[in-house]
Protein backbone atom coordinates (compact mmCIF):
# COMPACT_ATOMS: atom_id res chain seq x y z
CA UNK A 1 0.00 0.00 0.00
CA UNK A 2 1.16 3.34 -1.00
CA UNK A 3 2.03 5.81 2.07
CA UNK A 4 1.08 9.31 1.55
CA UNK A 5 4.06 10.56 0.89
CA UNK A 6 4.23 8.33 -2.41
CA UNK A 7 1.20 9.56 -3.35
CA UNK A 8 2.31 12.97 -3.02
CA UNK A 9 5.20 12.40 -4.87
CA UNK A 10 3.41 10.44 -7.72
CA UNK A 11 0.83 13.14 -7.92
CA UNK A 12 4.08 15.91 -8.43
CA UNK A 13 5.10 13.27 -11.19
CA UNK A 14 2.08 13.27 -13.24
CA UNK A 15 1.20 16.89 -12.73
CA UNK A 16 3.76 19.14 -12.31
CA UNK A 17 4.88 19.34 -16.05
CA UNK A 18 1.73 20.99 -17.17
CA UNK A 19 1.81 24.19 -14.99
CA UNK A 20 3.48 26.74 -16.77
CA UNK A 21 5.43 28.84 -13.79
CA UNK A 22 6.39 31.58 -16.60
CA UNK A 23 2.73 32.11 -17.24
CA UNK A 24 1.73 32.08 -13.91
CA UNK A 25 4.30 34.61 -13.38
CA UNK A 26 3.00 36.92 -16.04
CA UNK A 27 -0.17 36.89 -14.82
CA UNK A 28 0.55 37.47 -11.26
CA UNK A 29 4.08 38.14 -9.96
CA UNK A 30 5.45 35.60 -7.55
CA UNK A 31 8.19 38.39 -6.48
CA UNK A 32 10.13 34.96 -5.71
CA UNK A 33 8.13 34.25 -2.58
CA UNK A 34 6.87 30.94 -4.11
CA UNK A 35 9.17 28.61 -5.30
CA UNK A 36 8.31 26.96 -8.10
CA UNK A 37 8.96 23.68 -6.09
CA UNK A 38 5.98 24.53 -4.38
CA UNK A 39 3.76 26.24 -6.94
CA UNK A 40 4.32 22.89 -8.50
CA UNK A 41 3.62 20.82 -5.10
CA UNK A 42 0.26 23.00 -5.18
CA UNK A 43 -0.57 22.38 -8.66
CA UNK A 44 -0.02 18.95 -8.35
CA UNK A 45 -2.23 18.09 -4.76
CA UNK A 46 -5.19 20.04 -6.53
CA UNK A 47 -4.79 18.39 -9.58
CA UNK A 48 -4.24 15.04 -7.81
CA UNK A 49 -7.16 15.70 -4.76
CA UNK A 50 -9.80 16.70 -7.64
CA UNK A 51 -11.05 19.21 -4.11
CA UNK A 52 -14.55 20.64 -4.27
CA UNK A 53 -13.99 22.78 -1.75
CA UNK A 54 -11.24 24.60 -1.15
CA UNK A 55 -9.49 27.17 2.06
CA UNK A 56 -6.87 29.47 0.84
CA UNK A 57 -5.72 31.39 4.25
CA UNK A 58 -4.27 34.89 3.08
CA UNK A 59 -3.97 34.53 -0.76
CA UNK A 60 -2.33 38.68 -0.89
CA UNK A 61 -2.20 39.54 -4.19
CA UNK A 62 -3.32 36.30 -5.31
CA UNK A 63 -0.25 34.00 -7.14
CA UNK A 64 -1.46 31.13 -5.01
CA UNK A 65 -4.85 31.33 -6.27
CA UNK A 66 -3.81 31.74 -9.84
CA UNK A 67 -1.99 28.79 -9.24
CA UNK A 68 -5.61 26.68 -7.39
CA UNK A 69 -7.40 28.14 -10.18
CA UNK A 70 -5.12 26.88 -12.73
CA UNK A 71 -5.63 23.49 -11.45
CA UNK A 72 -9.48 23.31 -10.98
CA UNK A 73 -9.61 24.40 -14.68
CA UNK A 74 -7.77 21.31 -15.46
CA UNK A 75 -10.13 18.96 -13.16
CA UNK A 76 -13.24 20.45 -14.88
CA UNK A 77 -15.43 20.00 -12.29
CA UNK A 78 -17.42 21.94 -9.87
CA UNK A 79 -15.40 23.68 -7.02
CA UNK A 80 -15.60 25.85 -4.33
CA UNK A 81 -12.58 27.90 -3.18
CA UNK A 82 -13.25 30.03 -0.57
CA UNK A 83 -10.19 32.91 0.29
CA UNK A 84 -9.50 34.65 3.38
CA UNK A 85 -7.30 37.90 4.16
CA UNK A 86 -7.11 41.05 5.80
CA UNK A 87 -7.24 42.92 2.28
CA UNK A 88 -9.09 42.28 -0.81
CA UNK A 89 -6.35 42.71 -3.22
CA UNK A 90 -6.51 39.45 -4.98
CA UNK A 91 -11.05 40.00 -5.37
CA UNK A 92 -10.44 40.28 -9.25
CA UNK A 93 -10.14 36.35 -8.78
CA UNK A 94 -13.79 36.28 -8.17
CA UNK A 95 -15.03 36.48 -11.38
CA UNK A 96 -16.30 33.12 -12.34
CA UNK A 97 -14.72 30.82 -14.42
CA UNK A 98 -16.59 27.95 -15.37
CA UNK A 99 -17.28 25.62 -12.86
CA UNK A 100 -14.81 27.32 -10.54
CA UNK A 101 -16.70 29.61 -8.16
CA UNK A 102 -14.70 31.51 -5.98
CA UNK A 103 -15.27 34.15 -3.21
CA UNK A 104 -12.73 35.95 -1.31
CA UNK A 105 -13.67 36.94 2.26
CA UNK A 106 -12.41 40.05 3.76
CA UNK A 107 -11.41 40.78 7.47
CA UNK A 108 -9.35 38.43 10.57
CA UNK A 109 -10.06 34.81 9.38
CA UNK A 110 -10.17 33.91 12.91
CA UNK A 111 -13.72 35.50 12.61
CA UNK A 112 -14.49 34.94 9.19
CA UNK A 113 -13.62 30.96 8.38
CA UNK A 114 -16.99 28.73 8.72
CA UNK A 115 -16.81 26.14 10.56
CA UNK A 116 -19.37 24.06 7.74
CA UNK A 117 -17.03 24.57 5.13
CA UNK A 118 -13.64 23.65 6.76
CA UNK A 119 -15.04 20.58 8.26
CA UNK A 120 -16.16 19.81 4.45
CA UNK A 121 -12.57 21.58 2.64
CA UNK A 122 -10.70 18.99 0.60
CA UNK A 123 -7.77 20.90 0.43
CA UNK A 124 -6.00 23.38 2.80
CA UNK A 125 -3.36 26.02 1.98
CA UNK A 126 -2.45 28.40 4.78
CA UNK A 127 -0.10 31.25 4.42
CA UNK A 128 -0.57 33.59 6.81
CA UNK A 129 -0.01 35.15 10.02
CA UNK A 130 3.15 33.64 11.10
CA UNK A 131 3.01 34.64 14.92
CA UNK A 132 3.03 31.50 17.65
CA UNK A 133 -0.41 32.84 18.41
CA UNK A 134 -2.11 32.63 15.09
CA UNK A 135 -0.56 28.78 14.70
CA UNK A 136 -2.09 28.02 17.31
CA UNK A 137 -5.11 29.15 16.87
CA UNK A 138 -5.50 27.19 13.36
CA UNK A 139 -3.89 24.38 14.52
CA UNK A 140 -6.61 24.15 17.31
CA UNK A 141 -9.49 25.05 14.43
CA UNK A 142 -8.18 22.63 12.01
CA UNK A 143 -8.83 19.71 14.28
CA UNK A 144 -12.01 19.64 12.99
CA UNK A 145 -11.21 19.26 9.25
CA UNK A 146 -12.15 15.92 7.76
CA UNK A 147 -9.99 12.86 8.11
CA UNK A 148 -7.99 12.80 4.56
CA UNK A 149 -7.66 16.13 4.27
CA UNK A 150 -4.45 17.58 3.05
CA UNK A 151 -2.96 20.91 4.15
CA UNK A 152 -0.25 23.11 2.50
CA UNK A 153 1.33 25.62 5.30
CA UNK A 154 3.96 27.95 3.63
CA UNK A 155 7.04 29.54 5.50
CA UNK A 156 8.01 25.86 7.60
CA UNK A 157 11.77 26.82 7.67
CA UNK A 158 13.98 24.22 6.45
CA UNK A 159 15.77 24.25 10.07
CA UNK A 160 12.68 22.86 11.44
CA UNK A 161 12.48 20.09 9.11
CA UNK A 162 15.80 18.41 8.56
CA UNK A 163 18.29 21.64 8.52
CA UNK A 164 18.92 21.34 4.86
CA UNK A 165 21.44 24.37 4.35
CA UNK A 166 24.40 22.98 1.97
CA UNK A 167 22.61 24.63 -1.35
CA UNK A 168 21.50 27.61 -0.32
CA UNK A 169 22.57 31.20 -1.08
CA UNK A 170 23.56 32.75 2.08
CA UNK A 171 22.52 35.95 1.26
CA UNK A 172 19.37 35.56 0.42
CA UNK A 173 18.80 34.13 3.57
CA UNK A 174 15.54 35.84 5.67
CA UNK A 175 16.46 37.88 8.74
CA UNK A 176 16.80 36.07 11.91
CA UNK A 177 14.16 38.33 12.84
CA UNK A 178 11.87 36.55 10.48
CA UNK A 179 13.29 33.05 10.75
CA UNK A 180 12.21 33.17 14.89
CA UNK A 181 8.68 34.20 13.90
CA UNK A 182 8.26 31.08 11.18
CA UNK A 183 10.32 28.74 13.73
CA UNK A 184 7.51 30.12 16.23
CA UNK A 185 4.50 28.93 14.26
CA UNK A 186 6.07 25.59 13.53
CA UNK A 187 6.62 24.99 17.08
CA UNK A 188 2.63 25.88 17.48
CA UNK A 189 1.69 23.32 14.70
CA UNK A 190 3.47 20.81 16.41
CA UNK A 191 2.35 21.25 19.58
CA UNK A 192 -1.42 21.83 19.14
CA UNK A 193 -1.62 20.11 15.57
CA UNK A 194 1.11 16.71 15.06
CA UNK A 195 2.17 16.18 18.23
CA UNK A 196 -1.48 15.93 19.33
CA UNK A 197 -2.84 13.19 17.15
CA UNK A 198 -4.33 15.26 14.25
CA UNK A 199 -1.76 15.45 11.84
CA UNK A 200 0.65 13.84 9.86
CA UNK A 201 3.49 15.45 8.36
CA UNK A 202 3.76 14.14 4.55
CA UNK A 203 6.67 15.89 3.07
CA UNK A 204 8.52 19.04 3.10
CA UNK A 205 9.39 20.46 -0.02
CA UNK A 206 12.83 21.48 0.73
CA UNK A 207 13.85 17.74 2.23
CA UNK A 208 11.96 16.77 -1.18
CA UNK A 209 14.53 18.97 -2.86
CA UNK A 210 17.35 17.54 -1.19
CA UNK A 211 16.51 14.10 -1.51
CA UNK A 212 16.24 14.27 -5.19
CA UNK A 213 19.76 16.79 -5.51
CA UNK A 214 17.58 19.15 -6.79
CA UNK A 215 18.48 22.79 -5.76
CA UNK A 216 16.78 25.01 -3.42
CA UNK A 217 16.67 28.03 -5.52
CA UNK A 218 16.29 28.97 -9.28
CA UNK A 219 17.65 31.91 -11.48
CA UNK A 220 14.92 34.12 -13.20
CA UNK A 221 16.36 36.37 -15.58
CA UNK A 222 19.55 36.35 -13.89
CA UNK A 223 18.47 36.91 -10.18
CA UNK A 224 18.24 33.48 -7.57
CA UNK A 225 14.87 33.13 -5.52
CA UNK A 226 15.80 31.40 -2.50
CA UNK A 227 13.34 28.51 -1.31
CA UNK A 228 14.58 29.03 2.57
CA UNK A 229 11.21 28.45 3.80
CA UNK A 230 9.04 26.18 1.70
CA UNK A 231 5.94 24.65 2.12
CA UNK A 232 5.11 21.38 4.72
CA UNK A 233 2.80 19.15 3.42
CA UNK A 234 0.16 17.21 6.53
CA UNK A 235 -2.90 15.10 5.50
CA UNK A 236 -5.67 15.18 8.41
CA UNK A 237 -6.02 12.27 10.55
Amino acid sequence: METNKEIVIKAWEQYSPELDYKKINQIQKGHGQFHISEAQFLYSLVRHIKPKKIVECSPNEGFTTTIIMEALRKNAISSKLLSFDIHENSKRHDVPKGNINRELIVGDARKTIPDNFLKEADFILIDSDHSYDFGKWYSKKLQIAKSGTFIMIHDWPMYASDGASDNIIPEYAPPAIMQKIWNLEVLAVKQYFINKGFADPVLNVTDFLKETGKQYYHISEGTPFRALSPSQILIKK
